[in-house]
């Protein structure tokens, strides 16, 4: 197999492909980042919690425009871009259930043991969002 290496001068490009949509972080991205970054699930392995909107403010505003620059930090954001989110869980994974209904994901169905993994059956739930619930349920 033969590998390409290339050397990419992002200079505010977004990247498309036809599920996910990869940018540099803006401004307008201060109030998801918050939420994310205070989350204590999903911050426990990061290395900076935000004590305020203004933190993140202040990270962004340092954010470099291009990548591998030394000395600074660039951040990219990744967006899906379909109007519907599915993810799988194993039933047994308590938290990942409890995780995905919070923000407002669907339990759409439970297949019974139609997963084989390392030698036997498992079930498999499916949650699902739609786009319009997310817009719809992030407004208020």
């Amino acid at each position: 197999m033969q590998e390409l290496y290339f050397c990419v001068k992002l200079v505010r490009m977004d990247l498309v492909t036809e599920r996910v949509l990869l940018r540099p972080i803006r401004i307008t991205d201060k109030d998801a980042l918050y939420e994310y970054r205070c989350d204590p699930v999903v911050n426990n392995y990061q290395g900076w919690i935000p004590r305020s909107l203004t933190d993140v403010e202040v990270f962004i505003q340092g954010v470099a425009d291009e990548i591998n620059v030394p000395g600074t930090w660039f951040q990219f954001i990744v967006e899906e871009r379909e109007h519907r989110v599915i993810v799988s869980i194993d039933p047994q994974n308590k938290p990942s259930t409890h995780l995905v209904a919070r923000p407002g994901f669907r339990k759409e169905a439970h297949f019974k043991e139609s997963l084989f993994l390392d030698g036997k059956w498992i079930d498999d739930l499916i949650y699902a969002m739609l786009r319009k619930d997310w817009i719809k349920d992030n407004k208020e």
